[in-house]
């Protein structure tokens, strides 16, 4: 099992469910709002499942629904997620994330109305849509308006839910050590966790047998490494 094969190797383990049209494949996309009733229903007895082996597993992190706002709307993303919680915490005793790409909310100019309210973290993709040169900024900006959006639900902690480079971003290989370095850079004093996006070959570059590799296990290190400091004479 996936689980205990991370485990074997010091892992935390963190699970988002992602459903994908199996007759489109590629990339998700948001759900049709006439199926979307039935799609909810058939949803939820499968978090209830997947809580149940979450816990026998001893499983960190659980996040029911990858990139929620998008698939469903914020309104309904929203009514839905404060609906499953309950649902999640009757079996699962870790930590239940509340994951979406929530950036592409940034900047529209209108607070965004996204409910997380009772969940452990709120969970955002960071990817360089535009170029690299323009990336610090939105990174920024980002990581700033999302901890403020947690804060109003009461969720202390934020993380990147994904990160990185893969297929759609624009930005080129030798780029792509830049960008992952501006999001430990930016993230370092206010962002809880990190989950870099290992992309499959052809939709990306993976980490694994890469330069990329080195990138990230360095800043990872660094992430988890306590500032030193010397005392005054």
């Amino acid at each position: 099992m996936a689980i205990e094969a991370y485990r074997a190797q010091g892992l935390a383990v963190g699970v988002a469910l992602e459903p994908i049209n199996i007759e489109n494949q590629g990339e998700p996309e948001p759900v049709p709002p006439e199926v979307r009733g039935v799609f909810l229903d058939g949803l939820g007895d499968v978090v209830q499942r997947v809580a149940d082996v979450l816990e026998a597993m001893n499983a960190e992190v659980f996040a029911p629904l990858n990139e929620a706002d998008y698939k469903l709307g914020v309104e309904a993303a929203s009514e839905w997620g404060q609906a499953i919680l309950p649902v999640i915490r009757s079996s699962f005793s870790g930590r239940v994330l509340w994951k979406g790409p929530l950036f592409e909310h940034v900047g529209a100019g209108e607070p965004l109305d996204v409910d997380s309210t009772g969940y452990d973290i709120v969970g955002f993709s960071l990817f360089p849509f535009s170029d690299i040169v323009r990336y610090l900024a939105m990174a920024r900006e980002s990581i700033e308006s999302i901890r403020l959006w947690a804060a109003e639900d009461w969720v202390s902690e934020v993380w990147t839910g994904e990160f990185g480079s893969y297929g759609p971003v624009p930005i080129s290989h030798q780029e792509e050590p830049d960008a992952i370095h501006i999001v430990f850079d930016e993230g370092s004093d206010g962002i809880g966790g990190f989950f870099n996006l290992d992309p499959s070959w052809g939709f990306g570059t993976p980490l694994g047998d890469s330069d990329l590799e080195g990138v990230v296990l360095e800043q990872f290190t660094r992430a988890a490494t306590p500032p030193t400091t010397t005392a005054a004479p």
